[in-house]
Formats: C-alpha cells, structure tokens, sequence
C-alpha cells in the first residue's frame, strides 16, 4: 500500500549532494505502509538503531546483512536506484531504510516511521575523524570520481588531518557544500539538527539519544518498539537487547555490515570503533569547544540539551 504523501515529490525537498550522499536518489523511492526509516548524522548510532529495528521486526537474534536488507537509500558510491528499488520491492517482511539526509532532504510521508538518532556532536566529530582515516583506497578512489563528475563539487574528497582537534577545528569552521560554513567533509551537524528539531511535534518522527541507549538499552528498545507497533514481551525483549549491545555487534560486524566494513581498513573493527560516551574530553582546544557550545546555541535551548543529554537534557516523545 503506498502512503498519503505529505511531501509530494523528493524533488521538491532540499536537494543536498556531497562525495557520498546524493538526496535526488531518493525520487526513486517508492513508499510502503510501515517502513522504517532510520535517520542520523554519520557516526551517531546509525548501525545500533538499525540492529535494533532488525531485531524487533523479525524477533530473532541471528545477525543479518543490514547493509544489504536495510539499504542506504541516498549513497552514490553503492548500488543504483533502480536496483535498490526492485529489491525492497521483493521483500515481504517490514522494510526499514536508511539514511544521513537532513528531514528537508527527505519526502515525508504519513504511513511511514522515522527515527533520528542523535549523539552529542563532540563524539560525534571524534568517532567520525576515526571513521575518515580508515577509508581504503578503494572507497576514496570512488569518492574522488564522484567530486570530479559532479558539477557542485569539482574536486577530490578532502584531505583528513591525523590530528583530532585540527580535524575538529575544521569541522567547525569549514562547509562541504554551499550554503554551510561548518561540517567538512559531510554536512553541517547544526544545520541538519536543526531540521530536526523543527519538526518534533510530527507523529511518525521518533527521537532516541545514543546516550539513553548506553544507559538503558531495554527500555530504548520498547520505546522503538511501541513507535514502530511491534508486539515483543519483557523476556523475548530482554534477549534481543542483548544482541543489540555493543560488544555483541562488534564481535557480529561482519555479519551485519560486510559490504560496508570491507570500504574500511580494519573493517568492521575499525567500525564499530569504541562507542563510548565522553570520548572527546581533552582532546580538543578550548576555542574550537567554546565554538562549538556557541554554534549549538543557535538551536532550540531545550533540543540543544537533548543533544548533549539525552532524555535527561529533554524527554522528547
């Protein structure tokens, strides 16, 4: 069954394009009643939530490709459109998407769910220089074709700094694309919270912190579980958390993210990196930090809490 349609054409939405995203992709999507869309900025949860959903929807805790049943809708460096859209078409089970686009990137559509994840954007900017280090030459060769083809781009993929706070300071003070003045080498993470927040009252938008996952996944879990409107008991929830912790997906990584992990050195080691909460203290210089509390700021006050706190920052539905 396709949905109402709120937004009635992704071409009509904000069009976004970087070496690794480009939102015109998702045109080709074609909606169904309960797909779960699973939206964060990189390096936010996005895996975790997407093991989450797995575990819900098929109740089972054997590891699946999510990389393959679960796909990245806008990436321009993996399959095309057209085979995406066939093979989500074939599946008989609940479908869940992923994807890194802003809500202003996205179509909106009533039938569906959307969940944003999102993680203090200092741990987010630190897993994320980890994250740019490890591409393979592979994975940056694709990329640099992109910026070379693509007429808003025009040039190769960003040099990363081996340093964490220079790559903070650039992230700070740099944009990717038009428009932004921070965020390199992906989009501004202000910006695209921004979107966000400015849409938390919708019905079918979920918001989960990866700090409240860290500090109580099983009550997380039911949280998604009611959204999504699937039936689990405590007991069965209880083992299926126990297949969404960390350390039970990173040793899984390969099963769950092959095709993503081997883009990697390290592969899915590299990926499923420490995912601890605080990383960053120390790391990085005063100014660069004071910037940062500066540009959250200009954010709603309580959703700029949420983003560092969690539900204790604000307890958003």
């Amino acid at each position: 069954m396709v949905c109402n349609v709120m937004s009635n054409s992704s071409l009509l939405n904000k069009e976004y394009r970087t070496w690794l995203i480009d939102s015109r992709r998702w045109a080709g999507y074609v909606p169904k009643k309960g797909d779960v869309i699973v939206a964060t900025y990189p390096k936010s949860g996005t895996t975790w939530l997407q093991r989450i959903v797995s575990l819900l929807i098929f109740q089972s805790t054997k590891p699946i490709e999510l990389d393959g049943v679960f796909p990245w809708w806008e990436c321009r460096t993996g399959p095309s459109v057209e085979s995406l859209a066939i093979e989500i078409a074939r599946q008989s089970h609940r479908r869940s998407i992923k994807t890194h686009l802003p809500l202003d990137g996205l179509p909106i559509f009533d039938e569906v769910k959307y969940i944003h994840v999102a993680r203090d954007g200092r741990d987010v900017c630190l897993s994320y220089h980890n994250h740019c280090l490890a591409h393979t030459d592979r994975s940056l060769d694709a990329m640099n074709r992109v910026g070379a083809q693509d007429l808003t781009l025009q040039r190769p993929y960003p040099e990363i700094p081996k340093d964490p706070a220079e790559f903070f300071h650039n992230w700070l003070t740099r944009g990717a694309i038009d428009g932004e003045e921070d965020g390199s080498p992906f989009l501004s993470y202000f910006a695209f919270e921004k979107t966000y927040a400015s849409a938390s009252h919708r019905d079918n938008l979920l918001f989960i912190h990866y700090a409240d996952l860290k500090q109580n996944l099983i009550e997380e879990m039911a949280r998604i579980a009611d959204f999504i409107e699937v039936s689990v008991d405590r007991a069965t929830l209880a083992k299926l958390a126990d297949s969404a912790s960390f350390e039970k997906m990173r040793e899984e990584g390969m099963a769950l993210i092959p095709r993503t992990a081997r883009l990697f050195q390290g592969e899915a080691e590299t990926l499923f990196y420490k995912g601890r909460v605080g990383e960053w203290r120390g790391l990085f210089k005063q100014d660069d930090l004071e910037l940062f509390e500066k540009k959250l700021g200009a954010l709603p006050k309580e959703y700029a809490g949420w983003l560092i706190g969690g539900r204790s920052g604000l307890p958003l539905k």
